[in-house]
């Protein structure tokens, strides 16, 4: 399978890696079914200082998920053209492109999507989002 997508280096962040659209994307299009690692909630504190507190995404039953795949990789955006839901049962973060994406453009996610206050990038990244979006 070839991915809609290539990592460089962002725009927008200095010396930050990005994913970067490799060819248009439409509206809907699936960009990565990616398997995911539990971390398990009493494994989580010991995190906190390392480097992969800032990489794991918040899981069901307040644990957290390594995603293997390059779900770890989009940068934040309050504005972002991609959406990011859970499939539990199978352990897969699915990511999905919410418009029309141009070739050359930074793909994002929001770091606090589905949270009461998705202005807060640090916030927990899943909960009561629109499932209308998928």
């Amino acid at each position: 399978m070839e991915l809609p997508f290539y990592v460089s280096i962002s725009k927008t962040l200095p010396n930050t890696r990005a994913l970067i659209a490799a060819r248009d994307i439409k509206e809907g299009e699936i960009l990565e079914e990616a398997p995911v690692v539990i971390l398990k909630k009493e494994h989580l504190p010991l995190l906190e200082d390392t480097i992969i507190a800032n990489y794991y995404f918040d899981w069901e039953d307040d644990q957290g998920a390594l995603c293997l795949g390059y779900g770890s990789i989009f940068n934040h955006s309050y504005t972002p053209n991609v959406f990011f839901d859970y499939k539990y049962d199978e352990r897969i973060l699915i990511f999905k492109a919410i418009r029309d994406i141009k070739e050359g453009e930074e793909l994002y996610i929001n770091y606090g999507q589905g949270c009461e206050d998705e202005e807060d990038p640090i916030g927990p990244r899943h909960l009561n989002f629109d499932r209308e979006m998928l």
